[in-house]
């Protein structure tokens, strides 16, 4: 487990670092799906399809890394999509 002295390390680097990239980068592939979401543009959904779904497990993954690394933002448990 991490030492006491790296929680605030953690949970400074998870909620000012890893949690808003993750939730910024949600909102502009939200807005790219929307913008390009026509038939004939199959590769590039095909590619939005497998970054949102590496998005979803990131999400997915940070509680469990914040629990890991002792992090308070862990017991938050705050949704990423």
């Amino acid at each position: 487990m991490a030492s006491e002295a790296s929680h605030p390390i953690a949970d400074g680097l998870i909620t000012q670092k890893i949690a808003p990239q993750l939730q910024d980068g949600a909102q502009r592939l939200k807005s790219l799906k929307d913008q390009y979401s026509s038939p004939e543009l199959k590769p590039l959904n095909e590619k939005l399809k497998n970054i949102e779904s590496w998005s979803k497990k990131a999400n997915l993954l940070l509680p469990f890394v914040s629990k890991f690394l002792g992090s308070n933002e862990s017991k938050n448990e705050t949704k990423i999509y």
